[in-house]
């Protein structure tokens, strides 16, 4: 949907889970995914380069690289959440709306 690879979502969801506001440093990330930090170097520059993800150099230590969601990423994410929850109240919202007979009948 926002054309990206299912282990570069898993960044994506990294990101939006620990970022507090000024960006999270790739090796929490690998950390939290449980994977090399290379690999999550190669992927952020990726998703850096197709507008998803901003990166930008510690002010503190210029070898940490810290990356968060651009405002574009964050506005896609939050139409994919709405279409989830408009298709889960679709599929299973008959199992919470109403309470069903044993005989099938609503209650």
């Amino acid at each position: 949907m926002i054309g990206i690879t299912g282990p570069q979502w898993n960044i994506l969801m990294a990101i939006d889970h620990l970022d507090e506001g000024g960006g999270v440093s790739v090796i929490e990330i690998a950390n939290k995914l449980h994977v090399n930090s290379t690999f999550v170097i190669a992927q952020s520059k990726i998703m850096g380069k197709s507008g998803h993800l901003r990166r930008v150099t510690a002010k503190s230590d210029h070898r940490i690289v810290l990356v968060s969601l651009r405002q574009t990423t964050i506005n896609k994410l939050n139409g994919f959440y709405k279409q989830r929850k408009q298709v889960n109240k679709m599929v299973f919202g008959h199992f919470f709306s109403e309470r069903i007979s044993p005989h099938g009948q609503s209650k």
